[in-house]
């Protein structure tokens, strides 16, 4: 979609409050569905998808959305649902200054959810058991990509209705935001403050550093055999 179409269409969808979202590479030669290289964002509600092209946007000096764009993603009300989201959450944080308030498939989410099998092994499951969903094999396809786009939305939709609402300490946090973001540049002179998030993920890699070795040392502990087993063995040894 061009500005315009998008803006037109995230109007329509101004007092809804929960989405799905995806923020995906495509990687294609096929010229016919796309070009070489295209960075989507899709948000879907419903049978209504948008797809819009992030490229264009990557090479403004400095980086960043659409206001009408920006805005409709960073509305604190609004939820976005999806899987591998914290990925693509991190992407819009740190090449776009865009804060979204989204719940990763993957990270916290509903106890009844099992994402084994991907997200169409998830509609299958859940969502639509009569409906036998297979991953298309070209996802160079517009239509496919909006069928990714709106599962997301499906799934969420789903679990919505028959598990509750989400909760909110399901939100991915910004620490974990910044945890998933150095593989993306940094925006220059970003409105939002990194600073605590940065100190909460050292922390959080201290504890985790901490953690590990204090496993290894009762691992060693355990396979390390005891003094009387040792004096044993020899006593044995001896007797030999």
């Amino acid at each position: 979609s061009n500005l315009t179409e998008a803006a037109a269409f995230l109007e329509r969808w101004a007092e809804a409050r929960e989405f799905g979202l995806f923020v995906r590479r495509v990687h294609t030669k096929n010229r016919a569905f796309f070009p070489v290289r295209v960075v989507l964002l899709g948000i879907s509600r419903g049978k209504r998808v948008l797809l819009f092209d992030l490229v264009p946007h990557l090479r403004e000096v400095p980086r960043s959305l659409p206001a009408e764009l920006a805005t409709f993603l960073e509305d604190p009300r609004r939820t976005f649902f999806g899987m591998d989201l914290k990925r693509g959450s991190a992407r819009m944080a740190f090449e776009f200054d865009t804060v979204i308030r989204s719940v990763d498939f993957n990270v916290r989410a509903w106890p009844a959810l099992r994402t084994s099998g991907g997200l169409y092994g998830m509609f299958n499951r859940f969502v639509s058991p009569d409906i036998d969903l297979w991953r298309p094999d070209n996802l160079e396809t517009l239509s496919a990509q909006a069928r990714h786009a709106y599962l997301q939305w499906a799934v969420a939709r789903y679990f919505m209705t028959f598990h509750g609402p989400a909760a909110d300490d399901w939100v991915i946090t910004r620490s974990e935001l910044f945890e998933a973001g150095p593989v993306y540049l940094r925006v220059k002179d970003a409105k939002h403050d990194w600073a605590s998030a940065r100190e909460e993920w050292v922390e959080r890699k201290k504890e985790r550093a901490a953690f590990s070795i204090m496993e290894t040392l009762k691992l060693w502990r355990c396979r390390r055999p005891s003094p009387q087993a040792e004096v044993a063995d020899d006593r044995d040894t001896m007797g030999r």
